[in-house]
């Protein structure tokens, strides 16, 4: 290890987690042979109790498509079948040990040309297998259940247990124990012999992985969704198998992340919109598995869950959509249609039966997530009244502040990077700002990718790519080594105020310290004033930039955003160097369709204020 890597992870990681390190590094070999003769030992697998689930016919070109062996995922045509192979670049990862001394080179390094192991961990969460299952008891047709078994068997000779890139991570290994486990429940009648009983060891060999190392993804400072996953997992085949010490572990876990993972107003603390999306998923499984059980978690616990899902209600936009804020990796659970990656609203569906509350309805017809998870229950769905959200809502401590009035919608960010300070999965977004007028004229530009292309990776999270302020092309907290850090320099806060018809929503940070930004919206009279007060001393380069999905002309203190309904006119000062350029935007993991970004700049010495009015037409 180089002493400038020693020095890095001395200063950002735990000791712990060095002499974990050094352990695997130096002892790799000796603990791949321990380790494989534990797995090795005759273990007696139990049979499993199937979980309560709904049944309901999943689309058929879905289904098709599956049939066919390839579906879409991460905007990558994915084979079924080609468990270790990055489908864009073909490479296929080695089969070593999950804890051996290479297990990094499935992770951030030693990634050979742009292969993204997200592309192979995405088909084997078996997310498909439930879709399979249940479109044979749905539809009755036994080759729907001969492909079940074929794709199962193909996976896990392809993946030895505990070998290669499937097994490396726990939390990949919770989400298609959980899948495979609603499949088995869903197809159990229909499963013979050999079949049953192989399904059924496999499963275990999952429980007992996630049991071996339900530590993994543990950190006494800083965790996520991966242990949140994993927590979720054992609490799943702890209940299918009976073990109560899983089972009791897990519980336990779930209870006490819920208040270290989210914020008393209810927001994750990974700050990121898609992730508390998939974390409001995996509290909202763990509640009706425990409500199953008879043992449910206690009220203030399910209160902050409530929490959660309006926090989501309150996110999404006009058009049934939400914000790419922070990274968005389209990770879920359980999926049972590949749809729009962007609609969350699956989630809600569960909060809707949960908590009776019709604040929570999005639509008319409840989804097929409920539906599974919920099964006779989703009946209550019919006689809950839908409620409008409408008003202005501030979340202080996570930073976000949003404004909903009918087919008006503006949200911003400025708080903290989250996860401890890490900011694992936040970007360079503070006082950046989406903003729906009839449809979206200013957005946020998503994540496209993680460590398939570094370079954009560090591109999509960075300042320049928010619709916010630049100075002196500096970051506003730094883009490290790390593309999974971004350590709190910009120590962002944020208020919010009514005066009659006007709102006005004050934001400053730090990030490009001793210059200070300060952000002032003021929203109200059919206009959105921006007031940019930049404090300091010296001159300086000034870049505003506004993300769009729709094309932009500008000069002359005035700027068009040509909508497909309508116009967004911006008006900003005459001495302001205008140039649009295209800048490609991410609404879903691995893909990219084309947008623009307009930047406005100027060398100025501070202080000095900018204003800007944002008027629909």
């Amino acid at each position: 290890m180089r002493v400038g890597s020693l020095l890095y992870y001395l200063r950002h990681y735990p000791p712990g987690f060095l002499v974990k390190k050094a352990l695997r590094v130096y002892f790799g070999s000796f603990l791949e042979k321990w380790e494989e003769k534990s797995w090795k030992k005759s273990v007696r697998v139990p049979e499993i109790r199937t979980i309560p689930h709904g049944v309901f016919r999943p689309e058929k070109k879905v289904v098709d498509r599956i049939m066919e062996g390839k579906i879409r995922l991460l905007g990558t045509e994915v084979e079924l079948g080609r468990w270790k192979t990055d489908p864009e670049t073909g490479y296929e990862y080695p089969l070593v040990f999950y804890k051996g001394p290479r297990r990094e080179h499935y992770k951030r390094r030693g990634l050979v040309g742009k292969a993204d192991v997200k592309r192979v961990w995405e088909p084997s969460r078996f997310q498909w297998a439930v879709i399979l299952a249940l479109a044979w008891r749905s539809y009755g047709e036994k080759a729907y259940l001969d492909k079940l078994v074929e794709l199962i068997r193909s996976w896990e000779k392809d993946n030895p247990f505990p070998y290669g890139p499937n097994w490396v991570t726990p939390m990949e290994v919770a989400i298609r124990g959980i899948n495979l486990y609603y499949a088995l429940s869903v197809a159990w009648n229909g499963l013979k012999g050999k079949d049953k009983e192989e399904i059924n060891r496999m499963l275990y060999l999952h429980g007992l992985y996630l049991w071996k190392n339900r530590r993994e993804e543990w950190s006494p400072t800083v965790r996520s969704n991966h242990y949140l996953s994993d927590l979720l997992g054992l609490l799943y085949l702890g209940y299918a198998f009976n073990q109560a010490n899983w089972y009791r572990w897990a519980r336990k876990e779930l209870e006490r992340e819920m208040f270290v993972q989210v914020f008393p107003e209810g927001v994750s603390w990974e700050v990121s919109l898609s992730y508390h999306r998939l974390n409001t998923e995996i509290f909202t499984l763990a509640a009706q598995l425990t409500r199953i059980s008879g043992d449910p978690f206690p009220d203030p616990w399910m209160e902050r869950l409530r929490r959660m899902h309006w926090f989501l209600r309150v996110t999404m936009r006009p058009d049934g959509l939400w914000p790419l804020i922070g990274d968005s990796d389209d990770g879920r659970i359980l999926d049972l249609d590949f749809g729009e990656r962007r609609d969350f609203s699956q989630v809600l569906d569960g909060g809707v039966v949960l908590f009776r509350d019709g604040g929570l309805k999005t639509r008319e017809h409840v989804g097929p997530w409920a539906r599974l998870v919920f099964g006779e229950e989703v009946k209550v769905w019919e006689g809950i009244e839908e409620r409008e959200v409408e008003g202005e809502f501030l979340y202080p401590r996570s930073g976000y502040a949003v404004v909903r009035w009918g087919n008006f919608y503006f949200i911003t960010r400025c708080g903290e990077m989250g996860l401890n300070g890490t900011g694992g999965h936040a970007h360079n977004d503070l006082l950046s700002f989406e903003l729906y007028w009839g449809e979206p004229f200013i957005v946020d530009p998503g994540t496209y990718t993680y460590t398939g292309d570094p370079g954009k990776r560090n591109l999509y999270r960075s300042t320049k790519a928010h619709s916010t302020l630049s100075v002196d092309e500096r970051e506003q907290n730094p883009l490290t080594q790390d593309l999974f850090k971004l350590f709190d320099r910009a120590h962002g806060r944020i208020s919010m105020r009514k005066t009659g018809k006007e709102v006005e929503i004050v934001g400053e940070h730090r990030g490009f310290y001793p210059v200070v930004h300060r952000r002032r919206f003021r929203i109200g009279g059919e206009k959105v004033e921006i007031e940019d007060e930049i404090r300091g001393k010296g001159v300086h380069l000034l870049e505003f930039y506004f993300i769009s999905p729709v094309e932009i002309w500008a000069s002359g203190g005035r700027a068009v955003f040509q909508g497909k309904r309508g116009k967004l006119v911006l008006e900003y000062p005459e001495k302001l160097e205008s140039e649009v350029s295209p800048f490609d935007l991410s609404p879903s993991y691995g893909v990219l369709v084309p947008g623009y970004r307009l930047r406005l700049s100027t060398r100025e010495e501070l202080p000095v204020r900018f204003r800007f009015t944002l008027r629909r037409m």
